[in-house]
């Protein structure tokens, strides 16, 4: 019996049916579990982020260390990053009680400015693990599927925040090296009162 004979007398229904499964098995059960893999790390970022931030990363370590290929953050507004940066979520908005604010308010002072500049730390470090963590999900959609879904994580879910820590956190340092500058001279300040107060005693 030849190929098309075979094919014929093969119920349209049935293939039908079984290319149903296919579809159902590869595209709706590797989406879905791949969605649900990017919520579960989402969830364990929180508490790892927490560890790290506990840990107090060195920014001047050669992972957090301002690079020559960055240009002084020139390559960043190449992206418009003061565009989308503000644009972009902000877990610290949303969880107020468990984590220190990553925007200056009115009154800062260079300790609000160092916990700031260890948080950009933190956030840079997490978003890099979920980033090698996300690599899980090219075995839990083989093929072109399980890429796809792993380079937008990356690229719309990761990377973006990573370059707003780098850009901000050398920008933090020279805001934090003038407080510094201004304290200490406060301080010195107070210091050359208080003596000549008590030399008039």
């Amino acid at each position: 019996m030849c190929g098309s004979q075979v094919l014929n007398n093969y119920p349209i229904s049935k293939i039908r049916l079984e290319f149903f499964f296919f579809f159902r098995y590869y595209y709706v059960m590797g989406f879905g579990s791949c969605i649900l893999y990017i919520g579960i790390l989402g969830v364990i970022a929180y508490p790892v982020g927490r560890i790290i931030s506990k840990l107090d990363p060195d920014p001047e370590s050669f992972l957090f260390r301002e690079q020559k290929w960055e240009l002084g953050g020139k390559i960043y507004e190449k992206l418009n990053i003061k565009y989308w940066q503000a644009k972009i979520p902000d877990v610290s908005q949303v969880l107020k009680r468990w984590m220190p604010q990553k925007r200056l308010k009115v009154g800062f002072t260079a300790e609000t400015v160092r916990t700031m500049i260890r948080e950009t730390c933190t956030a840079e470090m997490v978003h890099n693990l979920l980033n090698i963590a996300g690599l899980w999900l090219l075995n839990l959609w083989e093929g072109i599927g399980g890429v796809i879904v792993y380079l937008v994580y990356v690229l719309l879910g990761n990377l973006p925040f990573i370059i707003v820590q780098r850009y901000n956190r050398p920008r933090l340092k020279v805001l934090l090296n003038r407080l510094e500058l201004k304290e200490g001279t406060r301080q010195n300040s107070e210091i050359k009162v208080q003596s000549s107060d008590a030399e008039g005693c």
